[in-house]
């Protein structure tokens, strides 16, 4: 199933050491030894190993003020959008071409109602998710993509596989720094005929 999953690259800085010079000092001076390779190299990987944590530190603050701004502005689009009482169907012709738009353009779909069949498959992604809507579909290795929508519901569960109409308001979860969108589901009913378990557009 598709989820929004947010990852950032984290950068390493490798930090390298020059080798003293070694001078010439008469006896009343005081010695200085020149520190060896080795103290060089240690010196070089313990400040290689603070500036990837600092790196790694600055990279998870700046990952969680990302993933806040963006459920903030979908939050925003859901209240507006909630006004919209015109049911958005998914229907099974064009499965593949709605649920890319859901995805690619969230800020017009959130808080909207949504209604869409598929089969019940199990989803314990978070606390409140009990179940997703989905079909199969093209994926990475051949025919062995899923796509749908998670669902949150407190009625009656549906049998995994079983086939199922979802509808309800398109909200946001956070797990994390995971974003996951959900049906807010106002009504799950288990259908006698089923559909194309197969979408290919």
């Amino acid at each position: 199933m598709k989820k929004w999953i947010i990852s950032f690259l984290l950068a390493t800085v490798l930090l390298t050491g020059c080798a003293g010079e070694e001078s010439t000092v008469s006896a009343e001076e005081p010695m200085v030894k020149p520190q060896s390779a080795t103290s060089q190299e240690d010196a070089a990987s313990e400040d290689a190993a603070a500036e990837a944590a600092a790196t790694e530190e600055k990279s998870e603050s700046s990952t969680s003020d990302t993933v806040s701004q963006l459920v903030a502005e979908l939050r925003e689009n859901e209240t507006v959008n909630r006004e919209n009482k015109e049911v958005v169907n998914i229907d099974e012709k064009v499965f593949l071409s709605q649920m890319t738009d859901i995805y690619m353009n969230t800020n017009d779909y959130i808080g909207r109602i949504i209604s869409m069949e598929g089969y019940m498959l199990p989803d314990d992604t978070g606390d409140e998710i009990i179940g997703a809507v989905v079909r199969n579909s093209p994926g990475c290795c051949g025919d062995d993509g899923i796509t749908g929508l998670s669902y949150i519901w407190d009625g009656d569960v549906p049998a995994e596989n079983e086939w199922i109409k979802v509808t309800g308001v398109l909200s946001v979860r956070v797990e994390g720094e995971q974003i996951y969108l959900v049906i807010e589901a106002d009504e799950v009913e288990v259908m006698e005929e089923r559909g194309l378990e197969f979408v290919s557009q």
